[in-house]
């Protein structure tokens, strides 16, 4: 299967020089890795936080706001389809979107979702396996039988609170077909906070069991997805392609590789970086500079930009500023 990650600047229809875009994407990544290390240090101190396949290679594509992170992508929900932009983020889990009846919800050019108009919508009773696949995200008004409440939060306090409900995503294949599958969704009526103003909810691609990812690996042939960032100073015209399945898998003399590794959140991609070379010369910096929890770094979907350490960053930074001519440098 096929799909897209949207530059927000594209979407936006955005006028910003090149250099205005990246000031733009500088704060961006700011606001987002301070969501990410909240949730880091939240997850820290709560450490309880908890088939038959069918022969399709799936493909997607992404697309790019003020605070929020750089990449969105099409969601193609109900019966018959609603288009909505979602955050693409590699650091959730939940898929979700506003919904009708909207107590409260971020402007939007999309509509909002309207579960009365899709024939193939319905609610997730609070005794499914979806819905126990919430954890503490799962509202205490929950009892069996009844409807499934949760209330998602975010790092940075961003919130959606709704009911956890079945409806199908209509998706393209590598031939060029379209496939309608069944996926457990978010259907917010109560979402607040900075990160997805503007936006019309969450695309969660992370490693737990209610991501798209996850619920996709049911009907895919290979459990896997991989996607190409176009350069950025082209990606306000181009978006980059998102392949999932088979599709996704790469091969070649050129093609390099690293593991995926297990951490303290299980949503998160964790890589293990060994060292830095600036110039072709290794910096002296230790191996635990690079590890978040001693799990390794988090490779993140939702960010332009490389965070380290503080004392791996110095180094980094003084060795930079070393092979630069003086009049070129400002500290």
């Amino acid at each position: 299967m096929r799909s897209e990650f949207i530059h927000r600047d594209k979407l936006s229809g955005s006028t910003a020089t090149t250099f205005q875009r990246l000031q733009q994407a500088i704060r961006r990544s700011n606001s987002r890795a301070l969501r990410i290390g909240s949730r880091a240090r939240a997850f820290s101190t709560n450490s309880t936080a908890a088939t038959s396949r069918l022969l399709y290679d799936f493909t997607t594509p992404l697309e790019s706001d003020q605070f929020q992170p750089e990449y969105l992508m099409q969601l193609q929900l109900g019966t018959p389809v609603t288009t909505f932009h979602a955050i693409a983020d590699t650091g959730s889990d939940l898929v979700w979107v506003q919904c009708l009846p909207c107590l409260q919800c971020y402007k939007t050019n999309d509509s909002i979702f309207d579960p009365s108009n899709s024939s193939s919508y319905s609610q997730i009773s609070c005794s499914s396996q979806a819905c126990q696949a919430l954890g503490s995200n799962q509202l205490p008004a929950c009892s069996n039988g009844s409807s499934c409440p949760y209330l998602y939060e975010y790092g940075d306090k961003s919130v959606t609170i709704g009911d956890l409900s079945n409806d199908t995503v209509t998706m393209n294949t590598t031939t060029g077909v379209s496939v309608s599958l069944p996926i457990a969704f978010g259907c917010g009526h109560n979402n607040s906070g900075i990160s997805f103003s503007n936006d019309s909810g969450g695309m969660g691609l992370g490693r737990g069991p209610l991501s798209l990812i996850s619920q996709l690996s049911s009907v895919l042939v290979q459990e896997q997805f991989s996607y190409c960032m176009v350069a950025f100073e082209v990606s306000i015209k181009t978006n980059s392609p998102v392949l999932f399945g088979s599709a996704a898998a790469l091969s070649g003399l050129d093609i390099l590789t690293t593991p995926i590794l297990d951490g303290p959140i299980p949503s998160f991609y964790y890589v293990g970086i060994t060292g830095i070379d600036v110039g072709g010369s290794p910096l002296q910096i230790t191996g635990s500079s690079f590890n978040s929890s001693s799990a390794g770094t988090i490779f993140d979907s939702g960010t332009s930009l490389t965070y380290l350490e503080a004392n791996a960053y110095a180094i980094v930074k003084s060795t930079f500023a070393s092979l630069i001519p003086p009049h070129c440098w400002r500290p």
